[in-house]
């Protein structure tokens, strides 16, 4: 049997700034502290020259749009196969909105950063 597999492990914090609001409340809800870093953590596995990656993001949901928009810019960046790329949300409630189509200056620039 071949049980030769890698693995490899990156963490990235991704905390938004004060005052950003936070997402999946009916109220309107602002960040006026930091109890722990958000970040997104991310997980390689090789086996046989096959890559994934599972991407974990401290967020309360993505929407498809800022996953394939994400997807395109790794695959561009990185030359990494899109269908190789699994991303998804911790679904926390206290944390800045991701992809969420809002009109809000703090918000885009939180967007962009990520």
């Amino acid at each position: 049997m071949d049980y030769d597999v890698k693995a490899g492990f990156s963490r990235v914090n991704i905390t938004p700034p004060l005052g950003i609001d936070m997402w999946g409340y009916f109220i309107e809800r602002k960040a006026t502290g930091i109890l722990d870093e958000l970040e997104i953590n991310t997980i390689v596995i090789e086996k046989n020259g096959k890559r994934v990656f599972l991407l974990s993001v401290d967020t309360c949901g993505l929407y498809k749009e800022f996953i394939n928009k994400a997807k395109d810019l790794i695959n561009k960046e990185l030359d990494i196969d899109k269908d190789s790329l699994f991303i998804h949300s911790t679904h926390t409630h206290t944390g800045g909105s991701i992809g969420m189509p809002v009109n809000c200056p703090i918000v885009s620039e939180f967007n962009n950063t990520v």
